[in-house]
């Protein structure tokens, strides 16, 4: 996210409203918040640092896959 300290972004959809936020706490804590509707499977794109660790609803993911997958 380059130099930003936060943004967010909604986008309508035929299936609701999707909804994206991310925030820089630190160099260590940066926070990414996608809501999407209850009907709908999406899969969310990151590429890691070496040494940091990628976490889903406080669970570490294995970050060789690219992506983590929200239901």
């Amino acid at each position: 996210m380059s130099d930003l300290k936060n943004s967010s972004i909604e986008v309508p959809t035929i299936k609701g409203t999707i909804k994206g936020s991310y925030k820089y706490e630190t160099a260590r804590l940066q926070i990414f918040e996608i809501e999407i509707p209850a009907n709908m499977v999406a899969e969310f794109e990151i590429a890691p640092s070496p040494g940091k660790e990628l976490m889903h609803n406080g669970k570490k993911v294995n970050a060789a896959f690219g992506s983590v997958r929200l239901e």
